[in-house]
């Protein structure tokens, strides 16, 4: 896929411009720049359907299934498609939260477009699920689709609430499977992350579990070919510490923990830094930490939420 090549010094020029504006026009043309020369000029569906996918796989090997159960998905950004996907996969119900409202049915409208024209490339890429007499259903009925949002929305059980404050959930307690994010949380400040960490313990039933996606290149990489994608982490102070780790190196976009209170693991083994303030459910209060990390770029955390969750400091 073409991404444009906008220089990182500009880049965050613009952003910075385009946050002092008002909200209602400053959103409009970051909607109009993201359109023209950023990252939604030219959008491929399959990336956020891949995501539901590995997100699914990752809930199936802990042996959580999400068929019949309910999805909360925090970062809806600008299009459906990790909800879409979720639904696909089996999800009843897929409540999906943003501090923004961003979503466009435009972008959707565009996406639903790309699965008619290719219908056979996204039942590929989705596997053995596709064999499912419920995905087919659901699959046929999403090509068939020609309506508005709200009558989208009804129909694959998605529930979009934005702006809306993760740390403050209208959920009642116990009444979600699975709470799941795709390169989301490295976007979140440390004390916030923390806040909404707390929320979910109170909203996913006992033996839920949380997957999560963090991205730790640097994003300014991903559109100017002349930084490297651990730019970022060359530039940053020895308190910018990350919440997961790869083969010792620190990265994150937020600073987490003061350098007094992490230790680097072995380099051949992800691990929470040394900390009860990295994690709400610190090893012995009877949670479930199981990591995987691919080189430096993403890493996936999945964590069993326990009965009885650990009260934090």
């Amino acid at each position: 896929m073409w991404i444009p090549r906008v220089p990182w010094r500009q880049k965050a020029a613009i952003q910075r411009a385009v946050a002092y504006l008002p909200a209602p026009i400053g959103g409009r043309l970051y909607y109009a720049l993201q359109r023209t020369v950023g990252g939604l000029s030219h959008v491929d569906p399959e990336e956020r359907f891949r995501a539901a996918l590995e997100l699914v796989q990752r809930l199936e090997a802990q042996g959580c299934s999400l068929v019949g159960g309910t999805v909360l998905e925090l970062g809806t950004g600008w299009r459906l498609n990790v909800p879409l996907g979720l639904w696909l996969l089996g999800a009843q119900r897929v409540v999906t939260v943003d501090i923004h409202r961003y979503l466009r049915l435009a972008l959707v409208r565009n996406d639903l477009a790309a699965l008619r024209a290719a219908p056979e490339r996204f039942v590929t890429l989705f596997g053995h699920h596709a064999a499912s007499s419920r995905f087919c259903r659901r699959f046929d009925q999403l090509l068939a689709f020609r309506g508005t949002s709200a009558a989208l929305m009804r129909l694959t059980g998605i529930e979009y609430l934005a702006p809306a404050d993760a740390a403050r959930l209208p959920l009642a307690d116990q009444s979600v499977d699975a709470y799941v994010s795709f390169t989301v949380l490295e976007h979140i400040p440390p004390d916030t992350l923390i806040a909404i960490l707390r929320e979910s313990q109170r909203v996913l039933r006992p033996h839920g579990r949380l997957v999560h996606c963090i991205d730790f290149t640097d994003h300014s990489a991903h559109s100017d070919p002349s930084i490297t994608l651990v730019n970022g982490q060359g530039i940053a102070s020895r308190s910018t510490i990350a919440c997961a780790w790869t083969s010792s190196r620190p990265c994150s976009m937020h600073r987490v923990l003061p350098p007094s209170s992490w230790s680097p693991p072995s380099p051949t083994r992800a691990a929470w830094p040394r900390s009860r303030r990295a994690c709400p459910w610190p090893r012995g209060s009877g949670v479930s930490h199981r990591r995987s990390m691919r080189s430096n770029k993403r890493g996936w955390l999945a964590v069993e939420c326990p009965k009885c969750p650990a009260p934090l400091d």
